[in-house]
């Protein structure tokens, strides 16, 4: 009889027990799997994805199937590269497979920085910042041109930092700074004159905020942090104010998979900025907002439902006060017809429909002040929309002339 096949299985076994790095044959049995990430990126991982990772638990070594897995982690994980590692498991002919992604350092923008949108009753807004990532963090800047959001156009620059890990994977650190000039509607400047509720316009604003946020489980997070907003005024006299505030959010993200192709995606937060004297602040206020959306895929068919309310108690700001008419909210009406000085009560929501690239959509809402009367306002429209392209027409509904805005958006 042969040695031959006698030595080669314990040069295989003595090698296998040196070296835990080895190339492993097929006859080694997979103990466990592991991804070699922060929790946060690897909890986001199609569920898919992670059932396939589970399913080599138990079968044999298969490099053709690790090597696809490995493709498939570094688009998720949207690293450089992903290197599955195989080393000794605690049983005899056992191994254990450690999937290492890699990042380079190199500037990246991502959809959350950058994007266009335009609306034919407001014009274009937009954004572009780059981000490196180094080690654990990311540094990043870039240009803001925005009159979608605010009752303001406000332009200038922001630079943020984020620290991924604080200690752990479940503590987050953040610092974002941002300064702009503004530019104002002519249908707020004469809705200003004569009241003395709302404050006035200012021409410059400063914005410091740095936030704690601490991930209590992977679905849920908490942010804690302080603003502190400093602006000159333009009228009846130019001279600097704050308005500096503690600001709280609680948001719960989810996405799972129903029976057979049902994917679901629901995305809830809760925020609070308070303004107290205890912050030297020039405005004393509470301003609460909530927002829902929840989405319903299967196959070529997606429903999306989403609803935002919110409340202020005290004398805020003009860009602490909500607004609804933009590309977001009550699409197809004018912000400025329907509150040009914005107001501190807020209630809306949004049905929309998509099959394929077509998408049909019905808003709903009010914006009003505490004390008056909230006037209920409606729109109905439909558009397209693909890889990041969307392009819609929205109608108001309401009676006499109906002017429709057409609105492009870009994510970039």
């Amino acid at each position: 009889m042969s040695r031959l096949p006698l030595v080669a299985a314990l040069l295989a076994g003595i090698a296998l027990a040196q070296d835990p790095d080895i190339n492993i044959n097929a006859r080694y049995t997979v103990e466990s799997v592991e991804v070699a990430a922060p929790a946060r990126k690897v909890a986001r991982l199609p569920q898919p994805l992670r059932d396939q990772m589970q399913s080599l638990i138990g079968s044999k070594v298969d490099h053709t199937l690790l090597e696809d897995i490995s493709r498939r982690l570094k688009r998720e994980l949207k690293a450089s590269s992903v290197v599955p590692k195989i080393v000794k498991g605690d049983q005899p002919d056992h191994v254990k497979v450690v999937f290492q992604p890699a990042w380079r350092v190199s500037l990246k923008a991502s959809s959350e920085d950058a994007n266009l949108v335009y609306h034919s009753k407001q014009g274009w807004s937009g954004q572009f910042a780059v981000s490196t990532e180094v080690g654990k963090n990311v540094l990043g800047a870039g240009i803001v041109s925005d009159n979608d959001k605010l009752l303001e156009r406000y332009a200038g620059i922001r630079a943020f930092y984020r620290r991924q890990e604080l200690g752990s994977d479940r503590l987050r650190l953040g610092m974002e700074f941002e300064t702009f000039h503004q530019q104002w509607n002519r249908a707020t400047e004469e809705a200003l004159r004569g009241q003395e509720t709302v404050p006035g316009i200012y021409r410059t604003r400063y914005n410091l905020q740095p936030v704690l946020t601490v991930v209590i489980a992977e679905p849920l997070t908490l942010s804690a942090g302080v603003s502190f907003q400093r602006f000159q005024t333009q009228y009846p006299a130019a001279v600097k104010e704050s308005s500096n505030a503690a600001i709280t959010s609680l948001r719960y993200r989810r996405r799972w998979e129903g029976p057979g192709v049902d994917r679901h995606d629901l995305n809830a937060g809760y925020s609070l900025h308070a303004a107290t004297n205890l912050f030297d602040t020039d405005y004393v206020f509470t301003r609460n907002a909530v927002d829902v959306s929840y989405r319903f895929r299967r196959d070529d068919n997606t429903l999306l439902v989403r609803f935002e309310a919110g409340n202020i108690s005290g004398r805020a700001p003009l860009f602490a006060r909500f607004v609804a008419g933009n590309a977001a909210t009550l699409r197809g009406w004018n912000k400025f017809d329907i509150a040009p000085l914005g107001g501190d009560r807020l209630a809306a929501g949004s049905l929309e429909y998509r099959y394929r690239v077509f998408q049909i959509f019905y808003d709903a809402g009010a914006v009003w002040d505490h004390g008056r009367p909230a006037e209920q306002r409606n729109s109905i429209g439909l558009g397209l929309g693909r890889w990041g392209l969307r392009l819609a027409v929205a109608f108001p509904i309401k009676y006499g002339r109906v002017e429709p805005a057409f609105i492009f958006g870009m994510d970039l």
